[in-house]
């Protein structure tokens, strides 16, 4: 009886472990298949610039400045080689650059996901045999909450724009980073590592540079180590410096709107602005306006993660470096914003609720869940000690843990809540994307013989004139499919 029924046991745990396996796993599954169902193979607005950069290769006049010159505040160097490549392995199919996005949000979940188990890990009560059960549980259930915010289609307009991939590659790269640093590998070699990563990060979007400014904690979490590692640091500051100079060589800001000054003169704006930023991923599909959804639940978010990081610093040098990674993680996250709101908040708060800007607000959710589970641990192992002392005392001990496990559910009930309500405007939003483009193929695809300039402008690319300079060059590439049509007969069976 007792083997039957700790078959029974086994064969239980082994259920329930797969079934939250494929719920870890859904999200990114679900995504994927958005992708192929709502992506439209077409070059769409600044998919146009890009196209000069393709029509350069082919004529054999591409140098080096083309692939490092600016576009708007970025120097796009490594996802002009990407696009590059994948053009003319696929007759610039853009749904291929798509599948790269998706591609680098699977490695930012798979390295968040194992970090997750070495910061968790660290708890001093996980070193007991009966609980290891339950810890994997924990780091599941986490890898879910994180997996639907990685996977979100409310960043619909990152996902069904193919260029749009350089919007993942910082986090992709500071999350490999954070895994780097914590392996027991010597500390100049794991300067090498961040440095390439940051590098790659600087030269795909303008946010990248803040790879290095949340990287250096995480490479020197202590005083101790800065001072005992000091050639390490100095290489860190030097690469970073010699990055910095070469990004702002002959670097001229396209913007000639932007002016930092509007922050300083405006700052309940500037700061309503990025409490929005923060708030924008849960802040659609209710009744609610999403500006002001989105402001609340942005300064929630904000305030526990200014609570919770005021807590860990005095909390000691373990728990500071269990928690640096996902700290480094917030920060990249409200940093961006930050920088989002210098250069767009004189534009009104309406551009806080813009999807592309939701990849980067995003994670600083991501960073809070794993902060919060760290914290509650260290509480509840804290009270797991001050049991075991004062009955081994034989005194008497309650600590008041409701009210931290009432405070947890009330968080996860609300961020299911307008995450589902926010999951489901933003599949109409897809399916909106996709009739829009095919719209435009359909008017790009018989311009030779009709120019519906309405159409054009509104579906393809307000600037009809570089539509018309670069798509017979395209089409004769190949990089149109299907081509242009040249037949009045085939126009009129389209209409």
């Amino acid at each position: 009886m007792n083997l039957i029924y700790g078959l029974k046991n086994v064969l239980t745990r082994t259920f329930l472990e797969i079934i939250l396996i494929l719920l870890l796993i859904l999200p990114g599954i679900f995504l994927g298949f958005c992708i192929l169902t709502y992506g439209v193979n077409v070059p769409y607005l600044d998919q146009w610039a890009i196209a000069r950069i393709l029509l350069k290769v082919s004529d054999g006049t591409i140098n080096f400045q083309d692939l490092i010159a600016p576009y708007f505040e970025h120097r796009m160097f490594f996802p002009r080689l990407i696009i590059i490549a994948l053009a003319f392995l696929s007759n610039w199919n853009v749904k291929d650059e798509m599948l790269v996005s998706f591609g680098l949000a699977a490695l930012i979940s798979i390295n968040l996901f194992r970090y997750s188990g070495i910061s968790i890990n660290s708890q001093p009560e996980a070193n007991h045999s009966s609980n290891i059960s339950n810890h994997l549980d924990l780091l599941i259930g986490l890898g879910i909450l994180t997996n639907l915010l990685i996977f979100s289609p409310i960043q619909w307009e990152n996902w069904l724009m193919g260029m749009y991939f350089k919007y993942f590659m910082p986090i992709a790269a500071i999350s490999s980073a954070i895994l780097i640093c914590s392996s027991r590998i010597k500390t100049l070699l794991k300067v090498f590592y961040c440095t390439i990563l940051s590098t790659f990060a600087t030269f795909s979007i303008a946010n990248g540079m803040i790879c290095w400014l949340v990287l250096f904690p995480v490479l020197f979490p202590t005083r101790q180590e800065i001072l005992a590692q000091i050639k390490a640091v100095w290489v860190w500051i030097i690469c970073f410096l010699l990055c910095l100079g070469f990004y702002l060589y002959n670097y001229k800001s396209p913007i000639k709107e932007f002016s930092p000054f509007f922050v300083v003169t405006h700052p309940i704006e500037a700061l309503n602005f990025l409490v929005a930023l923060l708030g924008t991923p849960l802040a659609f599909g209710s009744v609610f306006s999403p500006v002001l959804l989105s402001s609340v639940l942005g300064s929630i978010i904000f305030a526990l993660l200014f609570a919770i990081s005021i807590y860990i610093y005095q909390s000691g040098e373990m728990l500071w470096r269990r928690s640096i990674g996902w700290l480094a993680i917030a920060a990249y996250a409200i940093l961006s914003d930050a920088i989002i709101v210098l250069g767009r908040v004189y534009f009104g708060i309406e551009q806080a609720n813009t999807s592309r800007y939701t990849t980067f607000s995003i994670y600083a959710i991501v960073a809070l869940i794993y902060l919060i589970a760290i914290v509650a641990r260290e509480i509840y192992s804290e009270k797991i000690n001050m049991e075991r002392e004062q009955r081994s005392r034989q005194i008497p001990f309650s600590y008041p843990n409701n009210y931290l496990n009432q405070s947890l559910c009330v968080l996860l009930a609300i961020f299911l809540f307008s995450y589902t309500q926010t999951f489901s405007f933003s599949l109409n939003k897809m399916a909106e994307v996709r009739t829009s483009r095919l719209q435009g193929k359909a008017c790009l695809l018989g311009i030779k013989i009709l120019v519906e300039e309405d159409c054009l402008k509104q579906h393809i690319n307000p600037k009809l004139s570089v539509v018309k300079e670069r798509v017979e060059r395209l089409n004769d590439l190949g990089f149109l499919q299907p081509p242009l049509i040249k037949s009045p007969v085939l126009l009129n069976y389209r209409n």
